[in-house]
């Protein structure tokens, strides 16, 4: 909630697994960052939702205003299609697309590139424990 939105975890885990699955599965240790990128281009995608969702808010207050009643079944529709129809849209171009370039730069890229991606993926659960130890220690 806020006004603020950074990135969308859970597209970027639905991304991250279903560009590790499937036909055309790349390895997961390209798969996550993939997935994470995914989602930070979602959240930006979604700050401008935030904004376009203003508009209907104006919207609202010219119903109540002109109708004395807000048409909430309206708004409501519009908002989720738009949120829905952007989130389906970022995900299959994402992993449409990002499944094949992925697999390709993989197999076809530089090695020190794919040992750099596994070898931060071998850091990532230390990185997680010293977040969570981190967030833990404050609360005291």
């Amino acid at each position: 909630m806020g006004s603020v939105v950074h990135w969308n975890a859970a597209v970027a885990a639905t991304c991250a697994l279903l560009l590790g699955s499937g036909p055309a599965a790349v390895p997961i240790a390209a798969a996550v960052p993939a997935g994470i990128g995914i989602g930070v281009l979602h959240g930006f995608a979604e700050s401008r939702i935030k904004v376009w969702r203003a508009a209907l808010t104006r919207r609202a207050e010219q119903d109540l205003r002109s109708f004395g009643a807000v048409r909430w079944t309206r708004i409501f529709v519009r908002s989720m299609g738009m949120h829905v129809a952007v989130t389906a849209a970022i995900v299959y171009v994402g992993v449409g697309l990002g499944a094949p370039c992925l697999r390709w730069v993989w197999m076809d890229g530089p090695g020190v590139f794919r040992d750099a991606a596994n070898g931060a993926l071998r850091m990532s659960p230390w990185l997680a424990l010293a977040s969570l130890t981190h967030a833990l220690w404050r609360r005291g």
